[in-house]
């Protein structure tokens, strides 16, 4: 950014205000739905769901978080009917699944079959 003549420093100071006030935002709408906050929306166990759910929609993309979010929502949901002891068994599995053949998540897959598609036609 410096060889356009983009000031990185403001451009930093931009971005992670506009970040802490998101983050802020979902903190208030949490404490105002729950109506309770403990230290385990910190935890690590939080922190790993999350990622995991960016992995399944996919990383760097747009809508990915929200793909990646309602699939392993619903995933945890049939999976924990299934096994109740196990499901993060299965959870990781396909976690490792998508990330062997499936790049870019579910939005790649999807991405990857139409491109598949248009050249066939």
């Amino acid at each position: 950014m410096p060889a356009i003549g983009a000031s990185v420093p403001r451009k930093l100071i931009a971005v992670y205000t506009v970040g802490a006030g998101i983050a802020g935002i979902a903190g208030a709408l949490l404490a105002q739905t729950t109506q309770f906050v403990g230290l385990t929306v910190l935890g690590f166990q939080r922190s790993g769901e999350v990622v995991i759910m960016l992995v399944f929609g996919g990383i760097g993309r747009l809508y990915g978080a929200f793909v990646g979010a309602s699939l392993y929502m619903i995933a945890q949901d049939q999976l924990a009917k299934l096994e109740p002891e196990f499901w993060y068994f299965w959870i990781g599995l396909l976690l490792v699944v998508l990330v062997m053949f499936a790049r870019g998540g579910v939005l790649g897959l999807i991405d990857q079959t139409l491109r598949l598609l248009r050249r066939r036609r």
